[in-house]
């Protein structure tokens, strides 16, 4: 039996071809590795399973500066998966976060699916005035993705009843003992509640001279 003889020209074209096609494969892997990459953080950037909540309904009337002032913090896992909560990031040392137990967090923290924590964060308002927002981020893992939710605080701190900034209504001359002077806060009717739109208009005060 004689041995079949093979073109060389045939076999060098059979072996650049067979090189073409590891390539192709391999261009298509790396494709599907960068598509892969980039779903995975639109996913972490997006669909956030994990909810920030607040209950600031007993601070609507305001917080008088200086107090300090502790806002509970509820986080829902929303996801089908378990979350793990990796770091607590605030935005200034006035802020501190605390579990139900007002005991300083434990990191890493699990929060089961469908499940809550239960937060406590405190603001000290000793340099806060007016509107304020402080932010606090938290970062977690689900899935084997990163995510992070921001928790911001926001509350209207009402200055004390002796001090006094500017735009002031009234010249020395126009007052009278009976009136006080504070912050005014013209379109915030909030403060009025605690008794700190202290700043009377100049036909006010001479009404009680």
């Amino acid at each position: 039996m004689g041995m079949t003889s093979v073109d060389p020209v045939t076999l060098n074209f059979s072996m650049k071809n067979n090189f073409k096609n590891i390539a192709l494969i391999f261009a298509f892997l790396s494709v599907g590795l960068i598509l892969g990459e980039w779903w995975k953080s639109s996913v972490s950037m997006g669909d956030n399973p994990l909810v920030a909540r607040y209950d600031t309904s007993r601070f609507s009337a305001g917080i008088r500066q200086g107090e300090v002032v502790e806002v509970p913090l509820v986080l829902q896992n929303q996801g089908a998966e378990p979350v793990t909560i990796t770091a607590v990031n605030k935005s200034c040392g006035c802020l501190r976060v605390a579990d139900k137990l007002h005991r300083d967090l434990k990191l890493p923290l699990q929060v089961p699916a469908g499940q809550k924590a239960s937060w406590h964060v405190s603001l000290n308002t000793e340099d806060k005035r007016g509107f304020t927002v402080q932010p606090v981020r938290i970062d977690y893992l689900a899935g084997g993705l990163s995510f992070s939710v921001n928790a911001d605080l926001q509350l209207e701190v009402c200055p004390g009843p002796h001090s006094i900034t500017g735009p002031i209504l009234l010249t020395p001359d126009q007052l009278s003992g009976k009136a006080v002077i504070g912050d005014a806060f013209p379109v915030q009717k909030v403060c009025c509640k605690l008794g700190h739109c202290g700043v009377l208009r100049a036909e006010e005060a001479q009404k009680l001279a």
